[in-house]
């Protein structure tokens, strides 16, 4: 075995030890799998030369011309835009870009059937997914793996989940009707509750409050108390199904979108309808909503985005170039970009000033269905343990 000593960039020292043939990428891979940064995003650099060594080099022959331990630093150049798209595919249905070289970093080969919903936590490098399988699945982003099914379904069809990943709490509706509650740490079901008459598709959790949002098949929105495990308000108007929904809990307002072709603001607390906004000419499958700002956004079937002054239930602008529903949006509303994903196969980056698009990836999946990024922010420090240093071996590596 070779004894491999990486600084971190926090100052604390970590200890892996593997095999005499091992190189510097299998290292990059436990570095991955045990302090959760992309193999993409780590450089490697020998402290008694202070030069990156490439992936091939193998560990032994750094041993012989270093020393032993293997002293190396670890320099993390994050990747700028990462996104996640689950979907149809014929050789993949989970994948992870690089949006900015569009270039795929992960194709999670697990996944055996259409991926509809997924929550992702990008700083542990975790997600969930749900599709057309009577389980939702937890998974490592950084190895591609699946951790763990997450079975309680009777039927299969798995429309929506949302996650607090802090409090390992998370919230799924689907084909059954039922709203299922998680508890992520112990990979158990906490609760089940019966509400709505239809598939459910949509919701939004908020579990500092312990409350949740719903929307389903049968046209209305339920707003819920998750101690109480009751809806404790129902919000009406729609005359097709609620396929989305945004919330703001400290303002409490919800956005929601249906196949009637409209979208309706909503006083969470009143039961009312605030606005109605109309601008698509189909059925309204995403939204995404930023409060302060007064801005939202929304897609569906007619191919658009529409782009919505909140104050005044204006639309300002359509963003036009997906060429099938457009099923999925994710909004940074700082750098003012938004992320798109069809069943045309694409994902969009676009601009939200200027309504023009950036980026187009294609090619992976054959439909996408859902899409989330990892918008650019302050990289945090990769810290080791809470006592400094530890030593992993690669025969057995935590999970």
């Amino acid at each position: 075995m070779v004894t491999v000593q990486v600084n971190t960039p926090v100052g604390r020292m970590v200890v892996f030890q593997l095999p005499h043939a091992a190189s510097v990428e299998n290292l990059k891979e436990m570095i991955c799998e045990n302090l959760r940064v992309l193999v993409q995003e780590q450089r490697i650099v020998l402290a008694m030369t202070n030069e990156e060594v490439l992936d091939s080099n193998r560990l032994w022959d750094l041993r012989a011309q270093a020393s032993d331990p293997v002293v190396v630093s670890l320099h993390i150049s994050p990747l700028n835009l990462v996104a996640l798209g689950g979907g149809v595919g014929a050789g993949t249905r989970l994948c992870v870009w690089d949006l900015d070289r569009g270039e795929v970093l992960h194709e999670l080969q697990d996944a055996s059937d259409t991926v509809l919903c997924s929550a992702c936590d990008w700083s542990s490098l975790r997600a969930l997914t749900g599709g057309w399988e009577p389980s939702l699945r937890l998974w490592d982003l950084a190895t591609g793996k699946v951790v763990r099914d997450l079975s309680g379904y009777s039927d299969c069809g798995i429309h929506c989940v949302a996650a607090d990943w802090g409090a390992q709490r998370a919230l799924s509706g689907g084909q059954d009707c039922m709203l299922r509650l998680w508890d992520l740490q112990n990979w158990a079901l906490m609760h089940a509750w019966v509400g709505h008459l239809h598939p459910i598709f949509c919701i939004a959790l908020d579990w500092n409050s312990r409350r949740a949002v719903s929307g389903a098949q049968d046209r209305v929105l339920r707003y819920w108390s998750l101690e109480r495990g009751e809806a404790i308000q129902e919000l009406r108007g729609h005359s097709g199904t609620v396929f989305c929904v945004a919330v703001d809990w400290t303002w409490q307002r919800a956005l929601s979108g249906s196949w009637d072709c409209t979208l309706r603001l909503w006083d969470m607390t009143r039961g009312e309808t605030v606005a109605e906004l109309r601008g698509h000419s189909n059925a309204v499958f995403c939204v995404a909503m930023d409060w302060n700002s007064q801005r939202a956004v929304s897609g569906g079937s007619d191919t658009t985005v529409c782009v919505w002054d909140l104050s005044e239930g204006k639309l300002l602008n359509q963003l036009c170039g997906h060429t099938d529903t457009i099923t999925s949006l994710d909004a940074d509303w700082g750098s003012k970009r938004l992320l798109s994903g069809s069943q045309d196969g694409t994902v969009r980056l676009w601009d939200l000033v200027t309504g023009e698009t950036l980026r187009i990836l294609q090619g992976q999946l054959d439909e996408v269905r859902c899409a989330i990024a990892r918008w650019p922010l302050a990289q945090q420090p990769v810290a080791a343990s809470p006592a400094g240093s530890r030593t992993w071996s690669s025969a057995a590596v935590p999970r």
